[in-house]
């Protein structure tokens, strides 16, 4: 007898990953700090806890025969995978790269998306009263608010609150939000907000290269994405902070219209779309709803070189306002294609302690939209952070390493000059302006005072004396043929040397050799006099020479 499936149809967000994920992998990842007398079985099982509290943490997708499209399926136990690892022996720099490795590691691994587990866990001790757990899901299960909510609660659970225990029956899972998102597209009501999102689909944009990009050999590629991460000193995190309350605005605002506008610069096109992350959280209720429940949306950026930072700023935020209001009747195919370049902004929040061992959210890596380069940026106690992802088939380490800078210097020279025009902000740094115009121009060389031309040739002849020196469709000298026939030449030699093409080399380098040779006759005439006749007139023979060869 065939066994029953009850499931339940994806949200637009999970549809949209499920028809990815082909040529990607998409995950959400965070590094948790504990510091305190850990117990590590203790902290297992507030982790099963909340797993047993939400149900997308105990979500599985499973495809139906004959169906393209896979159903949400609940299990009845926390499905979940738990690993320790020992880094308490090796020094601080060591468990930095350790870690690191664990991470990229953690986020390459195949998840079984129809049996589970979808949640992985693995606890690292780092010495006494210090340790770090790293949580990765799929990002079908999870979004960055997700991260946070999860560590939020594990930290309660941990202390025994009562906070993950009341009200069990009034919480709001992920599937009401899935069924409620659904239901909103399908209604007549949503006309109005789909024809928003078909006028402004981009039909006639063409898709951003960036310079540098590669073309992948094939046409599905997949992705091996990577990810950089670069600090913003505090000093222009301090002079971006005082710029947006300037001009009643946000950091965020800033940043992403900085964003745009490096795009813009880079690709030369008048317009540019850029994929933007809104949390669908808009209502109290969805506040703490843990799973995929981040969309990004296409924004369409229309900039000249007129405009300055504070008329795009204030062009993208209401740009921005008004894709966060409409943001439900966006489906996915209402896009132009993929979104290639896109941007997210996460702000972090203090963990609550509430027991003798604190909880802290270090470091989140969410990579939930196929593309190029995503650029997240993260504050986080009093910290802002700029998050690179990356796929490494069109882009190397260094690309993102000198787009990291530019985008740095652009913002640092945007809120310097508000009012310069956008075509105009700088995007080499001082140490890159230095490389350019002083550093590689340098290529002047020192030579010995007394030596000059003639004496280098010789020089050159002894070292390489059966080197081709000259050489034509006709024949070829070497270095010491050339040289032998310049003894005991004379000025008066060389206009007769002229006349026969063999002798042309010769007669050229007799010509330099008349400055520096030690016969100058020592008549109180300046030398300057006694030899511009005969050199002039073999410079002049030897162009009459080569005019008539050409002809």
């Amino acid at each position: 007898m065939q066994k029953t499936i009850e499931g339940y149809r994806l949200s637009p967000q999970q549809n949209y990953l499920w028809l990815s994920q082909q040529s990607d992998r998409f995950y959400a990842q965070a590094v948790v700090e504990l510091t305190g007398s850990i117990v590590s079985e203790q902290l297992k099982a507030a982790c099963e806890q909340i797993m047993l509290r939400h149900e997308i943490f105990r979500t599985t997708f499973v495809l139906l025969p004959g169906t393209s499209m896979p159903i949400q399926v609940l299990a009845e136990q926390a499905l979940y995978s738990w690993n320790s690892h020992d880094l308490s022996s090796l020094s601080a720099a060591a468990q930095e790269a350790e870690l690191a490795l664990l991470l990229q590691q953690e986020r390459q691994r195949e998840f079984n998306l129809e049996q589970g587990p979808l949640v992985h866990l693995n606890y690292v001790s780092l010495g006494e009263n210090k340790a770090a757990l790293v949580v990765t899901f799929h990002a079908l299960n999870a979004d960055q608010t997700t991260l946070q909510q999860f560590v939020k609660e594990l930290a309660q659970g941990y202390a025994g609150s009562d906070a993950c225990s009341d009200d069990e029956e009034e919480l709001v899972q992920y599937l009401q939000v899935s069924e409620w998102q659904n239901e909103l597209l399908e209604e007549e009501e949503s006309e109005a907000g789909k024809q928003y999102w078909q006028k402004r689909k981009a039909a006639d944009l063409a898709e951003l290269s960036l310079p540098g990009e590669r073309k992948p050999d094939v046409e599905h590629v997949v992705s091996a994405t990577q990810v950089r991460q670069d600090a913003v000193s505090s000093t222009l995190y301090t002079r971006l902070e005082h710029f947006a309350a300037s001009q009643q605005s946000t950091v965020e605002h800033s940043l992403f219209s900085a964003w745009a506008i490096l795009l813009w610069r880079l690709t030369g096109k008048s317009a540019v779309q850029v994929g933007l992350a809104v949390n669908g959280r808009i209502y109290e209720e969805l506040a703490e709803v843990p799973g995929p429940v981040t969309r990004y949306v296409p924004l369409v950026a229309h900039l000249y070189d007129r405009q300055n930072f504070v008329d795009v700023l204030q062009v993208t935020q209401l740009s921005r306002t008004e894709a966060e209001e409409m943001q439900h009747y966006f489906a996915y195919e209402h896009a132009n294609a993929a979104l290639p370049y896109s941007f997210a902004a996460i702000s972090q929040q203090p963990t609550p302690g509430g027991s003798d061992v604190s909880f802290a959210l270090s470091t989140s890596i969410v990579y939930s939209v196929p593309g190029k380069i995503k650029l997240s940026v993260i504050e986080n106690a009093g910290k802002l952070t700029l998050q690179w992802h990356y796929n490494t088939a069109y882009f190397a380490a260094s690309d993102i390493e000198r787009l990291s800078a530019q985008y740095l210097t652009l913002l640092e020279h945007a809120i310097k000059a508000p009012q310069s025009s956008i075509g105009i902000l700088s995007l080499l740094s001082a140490a890159e302006q230095e490389q350019l115009l002083t550093t590689w121009n340098a290529t002047a060389r020192k030579y010995p005072v007394a030596t000059g031309v003639a004496r280098l040739f010789e020089l050159q002849a002894e070292r390489t004396p059966e080197a081709v020196a000259v050489q034509d469709q006709e024949q070829q000298l070497r270095y010491a043929e050339v040289n032998a026939r310049l003894i005991g030449w004379r000025p008066s030699c060389v206009d007769g040397a002229l006349a026969r093409k063999a002798w042309l080399p010769s007669a050229c380098h007799a010509t330099t050799r008349c400055w520096s040779v030690s016969w100058l006759s020592s008549r109180p005439a300046p030398p300057i006099c006694r030899w511009t006749r005969p050199i002039r007139r073999s410079v002049c023979a030897l162009s009459s020479r080569m005019r008539r060869q050409d002809s």
